[in-house]
């Protein structure tokens, strides 16, 4: 399940999400997410209840639905935007920005550049 403030993004957002709860049954954990860590998403519906995001991998993506992270006991909150805006804690930022190779996204709406740093599985 996604927090309000990502619930209520854009289509085709990019922002990162920073995982505060995730099941060790749950998809995400089987590839490599934990607490605390930071993946990039894009948001690929306007249903703000239970919308479908897509989670950036390093060599894959996986898009759930946010039904499937609340079953699995998952919680997964926005940190920021992938264009470097919206970031409440400085780590975390850090940390998103470590993801994308020191670089921000230029635009929250352009495609994703191969990006090495990403959430190796």
């Amino acid at each position: 399940m996604f927090d309000a403030n990502a619930r209520y993004l854009p289509l085709g957002r990019l922002f990162f999400g920073e995982v505060h709860n995730l099941s060790e049954e749950s998809l995400l954990y089987t590839y490599g997410l934990r607490y605390g860590d930071v993946i990039l998403c894009e948001m690929l519906s306007k249903e703000h209840d239970n919308p479908t995001v897509k989670f950036y991998f390093k060599n894959h993506t996986i898009a759930m639905l946010g039904d499937e992270l609340k079953w699995n006991h998952g919680w997964i909150v926005f940190a920021g935007s992938a264009d470097g805006k919206g970031f409440i804690s400085q780590d975390v930022q850090n940390k998103a920005l470590c993801r994308l190779g020191g670089k921000w996204l230029e635009s929250s709406g352009t495609p994703i550049p191969p990006i090495k740093n990403l959430m190796e599985v």
